[in-house]
């Protein structure tokens, strides 16, 4: 429960300082209006609608929960990182940044299946509370983090680096995780 907790925290650190830098991002990359810059950022959520629908139909077909949450957060890490590069053309920036997206929600549905597996249901219930509440923190700390970083000086892609490798952290943990033998699926 706790590892799930602090997994659960790096992965919303990462997601709320990619969506809450997104526009500024792209703003910054592309040289458009800021209006359009946050049209283009419509783009990496909607890429995530056909991620998030795959990997939980996938997860469910197979019954492996673990894989199908931590390969997505390490490709969506490697994917953002990717956006840190410099002289590469917007437009593939743009598709780095489509592809965290992709990833970067589609962990959520296995994830959220974890908890049941180490604990009966009843127990599940309150672990999700616990594990949400913790979790949630991140959404305050990758903000403020990011923005702290960003009016000290730090350079844009250090910033996406240190994002990039909470989400990668989040996905090592889940790795950690022993599965119970009986709930092993396929891939596990």
């Amino acid at each position: 429960m706790f590892i799930l907790a602090a997994a659960l925290c790096l992965i919303v650190i990462a997601s709320y300082g990619f969506i809450f830098w997104l526009p500024a991002t792209i703003y910054r990359a592309s040289g458009y209006s800021v209006r359009n810059a946050t049209l283009l950022s419509a783009l990496p959520f909607l890429a995530a609608i056909p991620g998030v629908w795959f990997m939980g139909k996938s997860s469910d077909r197979r019954g492996e929960r673990k894989l199908h949450t931590a390969v997505p957060l390490l490709l969506g890490s490697i994917f953002f990182a990717l956006t840190a590069l410099t002289a590469q053309p917007f437009w593939l920036t743009m598709i780095w940044l489509s592809l965290t997206g992709l990833m970067l929600w589609a962990w959520g549905p296995s994830f959220w299946a974890l908890p049941t597996i180490f604990l009966g249901e009843s127990a599940a219930a309150v672990s999700v509370g616990f594990i949400n509440s913790v979790g949630n923190l991140g959404g305050f700390i990758g903000p403020y983090v990011v923005g702290l970083l960003r009016a000290q000086g730090v350079a844009e892609s250090t910033v996406i680096w240190l994002l990039s490798a909470a989400m990668a952290l989040g996905a090592v943990l889940i790795l950690l995780l022993r599965i119970p033998r009986q709930e092993r699926g396929i891939l596990s």
